[in-house]
Protein backbone atom coordinates (compact mmCIF):
# COMPACT_ATOMS: atom_id res chain seq x y z
CA UNK A 1 0.00 0.00 0.00
CA UNK A 2 1.36 3.24 -0.85
CA UNK A 3 0.02 6.92 -0.71
CA UNK A 4 1.04 10.69 -0.99
CA UNK A 5 -0.01 12.43 2.62
CA UNK A 6 1.31 15.96 3.31
CA UNK A 7 4.16 15.62 0.57
CA UNK A 8 5.53 12.56 2.06
CA UNK A 9 5.96 9.29 0.41
CA UNK A 10 4.13 6.73 2.38
CA UNK A 11 4.43 2.93 2.01
CA UNK A 12 3.26 0.29 4.01
CA UNK A 13 4.24 -4.06 3.35
CA UNK A 14 4.81 -6.69 4.58
CA UNK A 15 8.49 -8.35 5.04
CA UNK A 16 8.73 -11.60 6.76
CA UNK A 17 6.16 -11.69 9.59
CA UNK A 18 6.64 -7.92 10.28
CA UNK A 19 4.51 -5.19 8.95
CA UNK A 20 5.96 -1.81 8.43
CA UNK A 21 5.57 1.61 7.33
CA UNK A 22 8.15 3.85 5.69
CA UNK A 23 7.73 7.55 5.47
CA UNK A 24 10.20 9.28 2.54
CA UNK A 25 10.27 13.28 2.35
CA UNK A 26 9.64 14.97 -1.19
CA UNK A 27 13.29 13.84 -1.98
CA UNK A 28 12.84 10.73 -1.39
CA UNK A 29 14.69 10.61 2.20
CA UNK A 30 13.78 8.12 4.48
CA UNK A 31 12.34 9.85 7.49
CA UNK A 32 10.34 7.48 9.45
CA UNK A 33 9.93 3.46 10.06
CA UNK A 34 7.66 2.04 11.70
CA UNK A 35 7.89 -1.56 12.75
CA UNK A 36 4.09 -2.85 13.68
CA UNK A 37 3.21 -4.97 16.73
CA UNK A 38 2.80 -8.73 15.31
CA UNK A 39 -0.80 -8.69 13.74
CA UNK A 40 -2.52 -11.82 14.26
CA UNK A 41 -3.10 -14.56 11.47
CA UNK A 42 -6.07 -15.27 10.04
CA UNK A 43 -7.23 -18.43 8.39
CA UNK A 44 -9.59 -18.38 5.55
CA UNK A 45 -12.52 -20.24 6.54
CA UNK A 46 -15.25 -21.87 4.05
CA UNK A 47 -17.68 -19.18 5.08
CA UNK A 48 -15.46 -17.13 4.11
CA UNK A 49 -14.73 -18.65 0.94
CA UNK A 50 -18.57 -18.03 0.30
CA UNK A 51 -19.02 -14.46 0.83
CA UNK A 52 -15.75 -13.64 -0.95
CA UNK A 53 -16.85 -15.65 -3.88
CA UNK A 54 -20.29 -14.32 -3.53
CA UNK A 55 -19.58 -11.02 -3.65
CA UNK A 56 -16.86 -11.80 -6.93
CA UNK A 57 -19.29 -13.24 -8.74
CA UNK A 58 -21.89 -10.40 -8.16
CA UNK A 59 -19.77 -7.26 -8.96
CA UNK A 60 -18.49 -9.90 -12.09
CA UNK A 61 -19.66 -8.65 -15.58
CA UNK A 62 -19.06 -12.03 -17.25
CA UNK A 63 -21.43 -11.00 -20.38
CA UNK A 64 -18.90 -8.32 -21.25
CA UNK A 65 -16.28 -10.95 -21.16
CA UNK A 66 -17.83 -13.02 -23.62
CA UNK A 67 -19.53 -16.01 -21.65
CA UNK A 68 -23.07 -17.02 -21.92
CA UNK A 69 -23.60 -17.55 -18.52
CA UNK A 70 -21.68 -17.36 -14.40
CA UNK A 71 -21.57 -21.39 -13.97
CA UNK A 72 -19.52 -21.26 -17.36
CA UNK A 73 -17.03 -18.37 -15.73
CA UNK A 74 -16.85 -20.65 -12.58
CA UNK A 75 -16.25 -24.28 -14.39
CA UNK A 76 -13.51 -22.38 -16.44
CA UNK A 77 -11.92 -20.32 -13.96
CA UNK A 78 -11.66 -21.42 -10.04
CA UNK A 79 -10.59 -19.07 -7.99
CA UNK A 80 -7.76 -20.67 -5.28
CA UNK A 81 -7.45 -18.95 -1.66
CA UNK A 82 -4.44 -18.75 0.39
CA UNK A 83 -4.55 -20.87 4.08
CA UNK A 84 -4.65 -17.32 5.75
CA UNK A 85 -5.78 -13.91 4.95
CA UNK A 86 -3.02 -11.03 4.50
CA UNK A 87 -2.04 -9.79 7.86
CA UNK A 88 -4.23 -6.39 6.61
CA UNK A 89 -6.26 -5.29 3.94
CA UNK A 90 -5.30 -1.68 3.31
CA UNK A 91 -4.06 1.45 5.06
CA UNK A 92 -5.71 4.61 4.95
CA UNK A 93 -3.70 7.94 6.07
CA UNK A 94 -5.68 10.60 7.91
CA UNK A 95 -4.67 13.61 10.23
CA UNK A 96 -1.50 12.16 11.00
CA UNK A 97 -2.86 8.92 11.92
CA UNK A 98 -2.34 6.00 10.21
CA UNK A 99 -5.63 3.28 9.96
CA UNK A 100 -4.84 -0.77 9.21
CA UNK A 101 -7.86 -2.83 8.01
CA UNK A 102 -7.63 -6.27 8.74
CA UNK A 103 -9.00 -9.30 8.38
CA UNK A 104 -9.80 -9.83 12.05
CA UNK A 105 -13.32 -9.93 12.65
CA UNK A 106 -14.95 -8.90 15.97
CA UNK A 107 -18.96 -8.35 16.27
CA UNK A 108 -19.47 -8.63 12.53
CA UNK A 109 -17.02 -5.85 12.05
CA UNK A 110 -13.34 -6.02 11.03
CA UNK A 111 -11.00 -4.78 13.48
CA UNK A 112 -9.08 -1.86 12.46
CA UNK A 113 -5.81 -0.27 14.06
CA UNK A 114 -5.18 3.03 14.33
CA UNK A 115 -1.57 5.05 14.73
CA UNK A 116 0.02 8.08 15.37
CA UNK A 117 2.21 8.78 12.09
CA UNK A 118 5.08 8.34 14.94
CA UNK A 119 3.77 4.69 15.18
CA UNK A 120 2.60 4.79 18.98
CA UNK A 121 -0.71 2.91 18.77
CA UNK A 122 -4.06 4.72 19.58
CA UNK A 123 -6.68 2.35 19.72
CA UNK A 124 -9.04 0.20 17.85
CA UNK A 125 -12.12 0.45 15.72
CA UNK A 126 -14.54 -1.42 13.75
CA UNK A 127 -15.27 -0.89 9.96
CA UNK A 128 -17.88 -3.29 8.03
CA UNK A 129 -16.50 -6.70 6.54
CA UNK A 130 -18.76 -6.33 3.40
CA UNK A 131 -16.70 -3.61 1.73
CA UNK A 132 -14.84 -3.88 -1.08
CA UNK A 133 -11.56 -1.75 -0.06
CA UNK A 134 -11.76 -0.34 -3.75
CA UNK A 135 -15.53 1.30 -3.11
CA UNK A 136 -13.81 2.98 0.33
CA UNK A 137 -12.26 6.09 1.43
CA UNK A 138 -11.28 7.60 5.00
CA UNK A 139 -11.01 10.90 5.56
CA UNK A 140 -11.52 13.78 7.76
CA UNK A 141 -12.70 11.10 10.83
CA UNK A 142 -14.96 9.42 8.47
CA UNK A 143 -15.61 6.22 6.48
CA UNK A 144 -17.07 6.39 3.40
CA UNK A 145 -18.12 3.66 1.16
CA UNK A 146 -20.32 2.22 -1.53
CA UNK A 147 -22.55 -0.36 -0.93
CA UNK A 148 -25.05 -2.46 -3.96
CA UNK A 149 -28.47 -3.00 -2.99
CA UNK A 150 -29.76 -6.09 -4.42
CA UNK A 151 -33.40 -5.09 -3.60
CA UNK A 152 -33.17 -1.59 -5.54
CA UNK A 153 -30.41 -2.34 -7.58
CA UNK A 154 -28.52 0.69 -7.08
CA UNK A 155 -25.18 2.12 -5.14
CA UNK A 156 -25.92 4.08 -2.39
CA UNK A 157 -23.06 6.08 -0.21
CA UNK A 158 -22.75 4.99 3.75
CA UNK A 159 -20.94 7.20 5.82
CA UNK A 160 -19.12 6.16 9.23
CA UNK A 161 -17.62 8.72 12.00
CA UNK A 162 -14.89 7.22 13.71
CA UNK A 163 -14.82 6.73 17.43
CA UNK A 164 -12.03 4.70 18.86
Amino acid sequence: SSQVYKNKFVITFIEGQQVKTLIYDHEGNLEKKIEYPSLERIRVTAKDKQRILNGYYKGLNYRNMGLLDLEEYKKQNELVFPEYFPRYSKVYIDNDKIYMLTYIEKDGMYVTHVFHMNGKKLGELLLPIDVKPNLSLLKNGHYYYLKFSDEEEEWFLHTLKLKY
